[in-house]
């Protein structure tokens, strides 16, 4: 029997699904992406003109970059982060290209330059930390000023389903309240530029097929990714997706419902950093911390 388009009866079928059992051609599938995204941008009450985009260079991102794109409403700033970790170059030219084919604003902000030092010459260095620690945070610093500069509103990041089911579990194995509250709860803060995630209702490997159809895109993982906790998380719940198909789904659902009790608790005010002066929960921010840190465990007498 010949597999037709649940939609438009086509027999150019590039993806079944197992969590609804859609079957989909390309156009198909490219327009229920599409209104996946738009419908995550209207539930949260996105209405800024200007957007900044954080764009690696991966499936991912480079999803999030093409659909918001043709969604058509916004003007868009994207912000590439150059990490200093050599093997990566290649990805900063995709995001170049293609913001030079669609005429779009693109801008490039260094470790190097705003922390004087780079992933690679961290990770060369004696450290406690994994280097993930130290990317994850410089990063979001580093975004979250570029998009404060430009006077942005919102900065869209390419966070999939998959992602926000994994951190959702986590943060409960870990009994991180404060975690999962700040999943749902935004944070007031006049310097601080409110994140959203278009693609928080697109599983990883739907994002990963739009980007094969369409796009160029950075195929390499990360020389340093090495999350051993994240790695064992995203694995249970693919084993729990085969035998309970929409899995991803349900744990992202029982957030939303816990979302009015979670923004009930009550969070601490965001202090300024002593040193940079940028939002933080404490009065050393997370960055500053762990540079310090760095820079005191390679003092040398």
């Amino acid at each position: 029997m010949v597999m037709r388009c649940t939609f438009c009866s086509s027999e150019e079928v590039v993806i079944k699904r197992g969590y609804s059992g859609e079957s989909l051609c390309k156009r198909c599938f490219e327009e229920d992406i599409k209104r996946k995204v738009y419908r995550v941008l209207r539930e949260s009450g996105v209405k800024a003109k200007e957007i900044t985009l954080a764009v690696s260079g991966g499936k991912d991102s480079m999803t999030m970059l093409d659909v918001v794109r043709r969604i058509g409403k916004f003007k868009i700033n994207i912000v590439t982060v150059d990490e200093g970790i050599k093997d990566k170059k290649e990805s900063i030219k995709i995001v170049e290209n293609y913001a030079e084919r669609f005429s779009l604003n693109f801008n490039l902000v260094s470790f190097e330059e705003e922390f004087g030092i780079t992933i690679d010459e961290i990770a060369s260095r004696e450290r406690e930390k994994k280097i993930c620690s130290y990317c994850g945070v410089m990063k979001r610093k580093i975004i979250n000023k570029f998009a404060r500069a430009i006077g942005s509103h919102v900065i869209f990041t390419g966070h999939n389903l998959d992602d926000v089911a994994q951190s959702v579990l986590m943060n409960i194995f870990n009994a991180d309240m404060g975690k999962l509250v700040r999943m749902v709860k935004e944070k007031r803060d006049s310097n601080f530029v409110r994140r959203v995630k278009p693609l928080k209702l697109i599983p990883e490997e739907e994002t990963e097929l739009y980007a094969k159809l369409n796009l160029t895109y950075y195929k390499k993982k990360c020389p340093y990714s090495g999350d051993v906790f994240r790695k064992r998380v995203r694995e249970m719940i693919r084993e729990v997706e085969k035998i309970r198909p929409g899995t991803r789904y349900s744990i992202l659902s029982m957030l939303e419902k816990l979302r009015e009790p979670l923004q009930s608790v009550k969070m601490s005010n965001l202090k300024r950093c002593l040193l940079c002066g940028e939002p933080s929960s404490s009065y050393i921010c997370m960055s500053c911390k762990l540079l310090g840190e760095l820079i005191e465990k390679n003092k040398t007498f």
